[in-house]
């Protein structure tokens, strides 16, 4: 004699586990995304977050600011250390 299952057999879920397989919608074209024209494509390199020089500038900037930060917070370290010693 064989085994008996009582266990009910598991029902398999409907969510879809994988992605859709049709293709979205285009992408734009980068000189929509970065607000120009394409007839000002001298202006320079064009991304689709903005112009390299820009963000370039933003880059500097921020690098610029953590610098000034890193070492302030650097300068309070070392006071700190010399008057709780």
């Amino acid at each position: 004699m064989g085994r008996v299952n009582t266990r009910k057999p598991r029902r398999k879920t409907t969510k879809r586990t994988t992605r859709s397989t049709t293709p979205g919608a285009p992408a734009p074209p980068l000189a929509r995304l970065a607000g120009t024209s394409s007839t000002d494509a001298g202006s320079g390199i064009i991304s689709p977050w903005g112009r390299v020089d820009e963000e370039y500038a933003l880059i500097k900037a921020d690098l610029k600011r953590l610098a000034w930060v890193t070492s302030l917070l650097m300068l309070v370290l070392v006071v700190l250390t010399y008057f709780l010693r």
